[in-house]
This record gives structure tokens, sequence and C-alpha cells, in this order.
């Protein structure tokens, strides 16, 4: 396995740095959001910390999975090229969705 080049560290580094902004900033802003649709303070903190459970669980077992994967495209392409339409679509309707209580079953199945 050779080496990362500056360039290639570079750029893992902004990308980490990217997520590590969007996480601290969904922390702040996800429960302000989720309590125009309920005052449920458990509920908000249920919804707020799926990020945890999915780090913990569901990423471990899909990086086991894509570490067996083999294809023409790559090792992680198929998982890419699998999932970035479908994120596309949800958060393209994502503005569209009513103000109603029902998101939150939109959220959480979207999530798991």
């Amino acid at each position: 396995m050779s080496r990362l080049s500056r360039v290639g560290t570079l750029a893992y580094s902004l990308g980490l740095f990217a997520a590590g902004t969007y996480y601290a900033f969904n922390n702040f802003t996800l429960p302000l959001y989720l309590s125009i649709y309920t005052s449920n303070a458990i509920l908000i903190g249920w919804l707020s910390s799926t990020r945890s459970f999915e780090q913990s669980i569901i990423q471990p077992l899909v990086g086991a999975w894509s570490d067996r994967t083999w294809t023409r495209v790559g090792r992680r392409a198929p998982f890419f090229l699998s999932t970035m339409p479908l994120v596309a679509l949800i958060l393209l309707f994502t503005g569209w969705l009513p103000h109603d209580p029902g998101i939150l079953l939109v959220v959480v199945g979207a999530i798991f």
C-alpha cells in the first residue's frame, strides 16, 4: 500500500473537517427544528441521537460488507452509486414536505 500524497491527505482532511462541521451544526439545529413538530423532549432527543446509532451499528456492518465486495467498478463504488441518487431524491423532496407531525415518521423512515 503506497503512502498518500499531500494533496490526498489534504482532501481527506477537508472531507473530515466538513463532516465534523456538519455534525456540530446538526447537533445544535436538529433539536430546534424538531421542536416545531413536537414538544416531547424524549422524542426529540431520540431522533437527534440516531446519528450515534448509525455510527456504532450500521457503519461497521456496511463497512464489513463493502470489504467483502469485489466488482468491476471497485469495492466501494457500488455503494456510492446505489445510495447517492436515493439521498439526492430525499433531500430534494425534504423542502416540500408539509409541516405536520407526520414529518417525524418520514425522518425516521428515511434514516432506518
